[in-house]
């Protein structure tokens, strides 16, 4: 894999059913984590 490959991550969050807002909402800060990642260089220079 070439250093210029995002680095991948799976997240298992509930979208359906009796849980999906809570699913909803760390959907939502995953992805705020994710920016905040990218923003500060990715990890060893790599964007996830």
């Amino acid at each position: 894999m070439p250093d210029t490959d995002p680095v991948l991550l799976g997240i298992n969050y509930p979208l359906t059913g009796p849980y999906s807002v809570e699913g909803l909402d760390q959907i939502r800060a995953a992805r705020m984590a994710v920016d905040e990642i990218n923003r500060q260089g990715g990890i060893l220079g790599r964007r996830v």
